[in-house]
């Protein structure tokens, strides 16, 4: 008789443990490691593409108090020249707004420097002259 009374005890162990055939829901996998960083040898040091940083704006301060040849060699050549007596008129409007530069000599006997900058659009429109210097001289640093 004691075999019998093993039967029931096993019987229900074996109800209690998890079938093999039963399937257990999926689990999310493991998450892969993120690639390792090459770490820089001492032969080859690392380089950073740091962005340029933007030029400063330059204006008229770059003309004013000059004299005619010193403007000309710095915005390129004038589609305008006119003189009346000791004032000269240097007009750029090759670009993309129109600059006016006038020169009147400080005192008398002493040679025209610029005195007054203006700009305007090719349509009329009023433009800052300060703007104007600034795109004329990048114009020409790029070409």
């Amino acid at each position: 008789m004691p075999r019998l009374t093993w039967l029931p005890l096993l019987l229900l162990a074996a109800a209690c443990s998890p079938m093999a055939t039963t399937t257990r829901p999926a689990t999310a996998p493991a998450p892969a490691t993120a690639p390792q960083k090459k770490e820089p040898t001492a032969s080859a040091p690392a380089t950073t593409d740091a962005p340029k940083p933007e030029p400063k704006p330059r204006g008229t301060e770059e003309i004013l108090g000059k004299p005619a040849e010193a403007v000309l060699a710095l915005l390129g050549a004038a589609t305008l020249d006119r003189s009346e007596g000791t004032a000269r008129h240097l007009q750029f409007g090759d670009g993309p707004c129109i600059l006016d530069v006038y020169f009147y000599p400080k005192t008398a006997g002493t040679p025209a420097v610029a005195t007054y900058a203006e700009a305007r659009m090719a349509d009329g429109r009023d433009a800052v002259a300060d703007a104007c210097v600034d795109a004329r001289l990048r114009e020409r640093a790029t070409s």
